[in-house]
């Protein structure tokens, strides 16, 4: 009888711990947790030296690390494979704070891309994006107690929203809604808009040394007028002055001396290429002046020429700035 029940609480206990055990080890050496009873709300947690800190497996959810009294710190997402960083993983590596590395690399091999096009427009869709500083804010404390560099840092970037409408495919929405900007793939687009405004200003300065060389040389140019004087450089010879201010931005003005004999005058806008813009008739003799409003201009270099009797007296050049 003794044996009977020997054998029967032996056999009780072995089943126990083969099927509702807390802690079960098999042949292999593979060590469970929590087998038998893992159920929503019933989480099988290891704990690392007291119970301060510990390795959890939440039922439904995956893998978490933390420290007792604070939200897990790292979280891997049961079947994404997604791991988190102070905040839930929407991503394959979502961290919240800085990350700091000696290296960062991207794959580039062209035998990893398809669909090859060249960047249209760089320099359009640069003036529509607007830079701006701010200080991160969140309801997440983890990433107000992990993060308060970043937090309290001022930083610079963009607003997703309003960058999301020059350039939708650098931005990504995860599941909660939240907006991020790929900013790496923003380098290509800063890199081509200033290889086109290098391209503008090379083909500018060149036209300018052609102009000058061609219609602004020696024989045209007359000295500037002297501050606060209207003196004649020559009293029957008809002469165009330097404009002031110059640059200008808003308004500019012209002076001229007309002498005796001038029965048809006027002064003419060009652009660089020589096309003309602007004629303004001048009446009568002696010291006059001509406004131009920058308003009706685009910013740029300009050429303005004084002819009376149908003889071209000079030429000079004015700078119209934003």
């Amino acid at each position: 009888m003794k044996k009977i029940t020997f054998i029967s609480v032996l056999g009780f206990l072995i089943l126990s711990f083969t099927a509702f055990s807390q802690i079960k080890v098999d042949s292999n050496g593979n060590t469970t947790i929590k087998h038998g009873t893992f159920s929503q709300g019933n989480d099988a947690v290891l704990y690392l030296g007291a119970t301060d800190h510990y390795i959890k497996s939440v039922f439904g959810y995956g893998v978490t690390i933390g420290t007792a009294g604070m939200t897990d710190w790292i979280k891997l997402r049961q079947y994404t494979g997604c791991v988190g960083l102070g905040r839930e993983p929407q991503y394959a590596l979502d961290v919240s704070g800085t990350i700091r590395a000696q290296t960062t690399i991207y794959p580039s091999d062209i035998r990893f891309k398809t669909n090859i096009q060249n960047l249209e427009n760089p320099i359009n869709k640069i003036k529509q994006i607007q830079g701006v500083s701010y200080n991160f804010s969140s309801n997440d404390t983890i990433s107000q107690k992990y993060n308060n560099q970043s937090s309290f840092n001022k930083n610079f970037g963009f607003i997703a929203q309003d960058f999301q409408k020059i350039y939708p495919e650098l931005v990504y929405e995860d599941s909660l809604g939240y907006l991020s900007i790929d900013y790496i793939s923003v380098i290509p687009v800063l890199l081509e808009a200033m290889k086109k405004q290098q391209g503008i200003i090379d083909d500018l300065v060149a036209r300018i040394e052609t102009v000058e060389e061609n219609c602004c040389n020696n024989t045209l140019k007359s000295a500037s007028l002297a501050t606060g004087t209207d003196t004649k450089l020559a009293g029957n010879e008809a002469v165009l002055y330097q404009n002031t201010p110059n640059p200008f931005r808003e308004q500019t003005e012209i002076k001229c001396y007309l002498p005796e004999g001038a029965v048809s005058s006027a002064l003419y806008i060009f652009n660089m290429q020589g096309l003309q813009l602007e004629e303004y008739r001048i009446k009568g003799t002696g010291d006059q002046l001509v406004r131009i409003n920058g308003n009706r201009f685009n910013p740029g270099m300009y050429l303005y020429s004084l002819v009376v009797n149908g003889r071209e007296i000079d030429t000079k050049r004015m700078i119209l700035t934003k």
